[in-house]
């Protein structure tokens, strides 16, 4: 459902002028080489590991959400 409904939004945005397309083409581009590099990354990386370093960045988030 999200992405039909993401694009009807952003769709509505891009209408009204409120997208920077060199801007979205960058994200965009970002966020699939960031994930895929993050997949090979989390999947190489021992499940213990792994976990320690997510909960690390959940209280890290959570710390700077309290400040």
């Amino acid at each position: 459902m999200i992405p039909p409904i993401g694009f009807l939004a952003a769709y509505q945005y891009f209408k009204k002028g409120y997208v920077d397309i060199g801007a979205a083409v960058i994200m965009a581009i970002a966020f699939f080489v960031g994930g895929y590099a993050g997949s090979k990354l989390a999947l190489a990386m021992e499940p213990r590991l792994l976990r320690r370093f997510f909960g690390l960045f959940l209280l890290v988030i959570a710390i700077r959400m309290l400040i």
